[in-house]
């Protein structure tokens, strides 16, 4: 038993490193040492009930799983990322047309800290002139208040995109990063898609990204959580500014991520081109997740018998 607690010990240690060598935030180092001071009181506990009684199979399992919690904590914490880049993209589109080709016109992105837990002042934003169709509809014009010659003015979303990975470069630097969005349209079905249809090279970290809105599903313990207002109203917070508006949404969206943040959400990456599982939400999805996972356990350890 001792060699095992020695192990995990050691694991820390790696974890704690790992977490120097990524710039990790003063909260996550102290919750490491915390772990580590906390691994060491327990050997020093165990040694001493060792001298007078040996631990049973039920103490060491239980031990042991509670160790397990600890280090999946950590890992969790070790994996967030320094700056968070949210983006909330506008695009082309059509009252009523559901396999509409949209075409992004809008491209505003704020920045979050996440060591210190806050809103950064450097932003991009650029409109964005479709190619595709560079007509905009009535319907688009009045959702997003861009006009017809807004758009004629811009520059191309291949211009663009080096501008905003040049600002990249500038405000972030050997930094790690992860895209952020309240959803997964924003990068999977408008950025990443749009630059793929028109052969514009983007940089492997936008192809899996933090999904403020699947953090929010989690938290609140909610399938639906309706629209970015309704996200915010579920954090008590107000949307400021208005709604389609680009850097409007993208500052709100940077907004309720960070009240997650205060709450003790980890804002890791959970969603990407490759879509993770599906996440068990509520208490009835994860009840039934549970009860897959022991029958699907049971099958396992089940003798299979062979007649001769």
């Amino acid at each position: 038993m001792q060699s095992v607690l020695v192990g995990m010990l050691c694991a820390l240690v790696v974890l704690a490193a790992k977490a120097l060598a990524a710039n990790a935030s003063t909260i996550q180092l102290v919750c490491t040492i915390a772990v580590i001071a906390a691994a060491l009181l327990v050997v020093r506990a165990r040694r001493r009930e060792e001298t007078t009684a040996a631990p049973t199979s039920g103490d060491t399992f239980h031990l042991l799983s509670g160790w397990l919690r600890e280090l999946v904590c950590l890992n969790k914490v070790s994996t967030v990322p320094r700056y968070l880049v949210v983006v909330d993209l506008e695009c082309t589109c059509e009252q009523g047309v559901w396999d509409f080709k949209h075409e992004i016109i809008e491209f505003p992105a704020v920045l979050i800290d996440t060591s210190s837990g806050s809103l950064l002042e450097p932003r991009f934003h650029a409109y964005v002139r479709p190619t595709e169709k560079p007509k905009l509809s009535k319907f688009c014009t009045t959702l997003t208040g861009i006009e017809q010659r807004t758009v004629d003015e811009a520059e191309t979303l291949n211009v663009v995109v080096s501008k905003f990975s040049a600002w990249l470069d500038d405000v972030i630097g050997e930094n790690t990063y992860a895209m952020c969005a309240d959803c997964s349209s924003d990068l999977r079905h408008f950025l990443l898609k749009e630059c793929r249809r028109k052969n514009i090279q983007t940089r492997e970290a936008w192809r899996q990204w933090v999904d403020v809105g699947r953090h929010l599903m989690v938290h609140c313990d909610a399938r639906k959580v309706g629209n970015l207002q309704v996200k915010l109203a579920r954090v008590g917070l107000a949307f400021e500014g208005t709604p389609h508006r680009g850097l409007d949404d993208a500052r709100n969206v940077a907004r309720l991520a960070l009240a997650l943040h205060e709450r003790g959400v980890a804002l890791s990456v959970n969603d990407g081109l490759a879509r993770p599982k599906r996440p068990a939400v509520t208490k009835a999805e994860r009840k039934a997740r549970i009860r897959e996972e022991e029958e699907a356990a049971r099958r396992r350890r089940k003798p299979v018998v062979v007649d001769w």
